[in-house]
């Protein structure tokens, strides 16, 4: 079917899916009828969401509603968070859709990202909003226009649903279809340009494997909304409310990230870990919100308004600053939440958004009253491309939540000519005795430095062991070595990994979390034993951010924990990033010896391999 015959079909459709009216049965009846019909079952789907965006640009392939392949350009052109049309991603997806088959392909955002340069990748590509674009100390007209631009002018306020939107709509589907035809040759069936708030919420709802949800959306700021609250049931998504631009919580954290010399969009997490290094209170400076449940609003404008008004904290300690920022949004989100909670009655809690990127406050937020807490883990406007895909999928045949099993998404590690490599960058192979996790083990039990890069990458902005440095947590000093070696910020805590059995036995209010915690995305109070035994993975308030392991979900990482707990009895091992500081993630094993090297590690894991220098 020819894409240009289908216009006035899907803008019909996405006119009307914003009142949640959505006609998948006429589709199927009209096109689909072998398909959606008599072959039910029978005939396999595939889905590609993409983000295209100035940062975090990625994509995702779903087979019959199911992630089969997911991953963002960072880690293929090395540029932290790199932006702009995804082609190294979509490629690499699509070698996994078998030859000539179709492919509904689902974009994220229809105003963010911005809809003229996606029309001009050029200009796209030189637009980074953590170099200093959003939030800059220099003075001049280019800076002021900046600022206008992305602050006061009609564009940061206008929505999916506002009429202008909806005009250009067509004419956006048609030139990215021809984008795709003309970079990936795709045998494209239905092209759509979904929401940019509901293809967070869907990426939270649809991987949760729950029926019902509440969902909280917080982002800086996407088509025009800041913050939206929806209720999930089955395959429907109502929208409940938005507090829309410019009452950005997130966007005030990224300016006052920015404020304090770090980047945008980028470093928001180190001001998480230094505000458990100061005191609110030292701040005179009233917090610039008001925060009701349904209409929390931000009292100083954002742009020019804003740096006015920080110059207040001129001469204040970052950390105290850090900590006033970190107090402020907290209770600013924690009373939305109870809010809806007790106004919908719902107990199973889904966040998603840029804002929950914050393990801090998801913290807080456990204690909220719900029972259940899940947070996507690829939160940020990374992982908009799921939701794009997940929304493809619901749009013509209802499909229910499935539980997220696996981040082990992304590209194989092509472990052929290893050896060789390797000799290359002066390591040697090891003889294992037992297995590769058996043999890390045993030098993480002398107190060397190893990393791990193994099968498939994971999604998202964590490493889980498929791409991981580990270092025993025995002492504190690891901290600074780790961070001399890696360059690397000593605000930041290192994360540890647990085994699921001991995981009671050593945090406290664990339960709540217990659907988060496999993917590091929410801290936890560590008791007073595990602070003893393992201070390298506490921070200063005796908080930290676990990984929970289990054989069934991560069996290779399970094992190595477990060999390492009993040669030792120790229960933790850290588990950060394999990446040097400001690099993304490695990809390749070319990648890994590359890092491996300037990090002077002891010992890699490659496969079944092991190398040591």
């Amino acid at each position: 079917m020819v894409i240009a015959e289908q216009e006035w079909f899907y803008g019909f459709i996405q006119i009307n899916e914003e009142k949640n009216i959505v006609f998948p049965s006429l589709y199927s009846r009209i096109y689909g009828s072998k398909q959606m019909g008599q072959n039910k079952g029978k005939v396999t789907m595939y889905d590609l969401g993409i983000f295209d965006g100035t940062h975090d640009a990625g994509a995702v392939l779903l087979e019959n509603g199911r992630p089969i392949f997911a991953s963002n350009e960072e880690r293929y052109t090395g540029q932290k968070g790199a932006g702009g049309w995804p082609q190294f991603t979509i490629e690499d997806a699509l070698n996994h859709l078998p030859h000539n088959a179709k492919c509904r392909v689902a974009f994220a955002g229809r105003v963010n990202p911005n809809p003229i340069l996606r029309l001009w990748r050029k200009q796209q590509q030189r637009w980074k909003l953590d170099d200093g674009k959003y939030f800059s100390h220099k003075k001049g007209i280019a800076t002021r226009l900046n600022s206008w631009i992305q602050h006061d002018s009609p564009f940061p306020y206008l929505r999916s649903d506002h009429w202008l939107t909806q005009s250009y709509v067509p004419l956006l589907r048609r030139k990215l279809s021809q984008q795709l035809q003309t970079r990936h040759h795709l045998n494209i069936e239905t092209v759509s340009i979904e929401d940019h708030h509901k293809c967070h919420a869907a990426a939270g709802h649809f991987t949760s494997g729950w029926d019902q949800s509440l969902i909280i959306v917080a982002d800086g700021v996407g088509d025009g909304i800041a913050l939206s609250i929806w209720k999930a049931h089955q395959s429907q998504l109502t929208l409940l409310r938005t507090i829309p631009y410019p009452h950005s919580l997130g966007l005030l954290f990224a300016s006052i990230t920015g404020y304090l010399g770090y980047r945008p969009f980028r470093h928001e997490g180190k001001l998480v870990g230094l505000s458990a290094r100061g005191d609110a209170s030292k701040i005179p400076l009233k917090f610039p919100t008001t925060a009701p449940p349904l209409n929390g609003q931000l009292e100083i404008m954002l742009g020019q308004p804003l740096k006015v008004w920080l110059r207040q904290l001129d001469g204040q300690a970052p950390e105290d600053v850090a900590a006033w920022l970190q107090q402020g949004l907290t209770r600013s989100i924690d009373p939305l939440v109870r809010w809806w909670i007790a106004e919908t009655g719902l107990k199973k809690i889904v966040l998603v958004g840029g804002i929950f990127a914050n393990v801090e406050l998801n913290r807080t937020l456990l204690k909220t009253g719900g029972k259940q807490y899940y947070i996507f883990p690829h939160m940020g406007d990374g992982g908009l491309a799921m939701g794009a895909a997940m929304l493809s999928v619901h749009r013509f045949q209802p499909w229910r939540s499935r539980p997220l099993t696996t981040l082990a998404l992304g590209p194989d590690l092509k472990s052929t000519g290893l050896e060789t490599m390797a000799r290359r960058y002066g390591m040697e192979p090891v003889q294992i005795t037992h297995s590769p996790e058996a043999e890390l083990a045993e030098r993480l039990a002398q107190g060397q430095l190893v990393a791990r890069a193994v099968g498939r990458m994971e999604y998202g902005p964590r490493a889980l062991g498929q791409r991981s440095i580990l270092a025993p947590a025995i002492n504190r000093s690891i901290h600074t070595e780790l961070n001399t070696k890696l360059n690397r910020s000593e605000t930041m805590p290192f994360a540890p990994i647990l085994l699921i059995e001991d995981l009671d036995r050593w945090v406290i209010g664990a339960h709540f979390a217990q659907h988060a915690l496999p993917w590091m995305t929410v801290n936890v109070k560590a008791k007073p034993e595990l602070v003893r035994l393992c201070p390298g993975i506490v921070h200063v308030d005796d908080t930290l951010r676990p990984q929970v392991v289990s054989a069934k979900n991560n069996p290779g990482l399970y094992q190595l924990l477990h060999h390492y707990r009993q040669k030792t009895g120790f229960p933790a091992l850290i588990n950060t990033s394999f990446n040097m500081h400001e690099h993304p993630i490695v990809r390749t094993a070319e990648d890994a010896m590359n890092a491996a090297q300037q990090a002077k590690i002891d010992c890699l894991q490659l496969e079944q391999f092991v190398f040591e220098k």
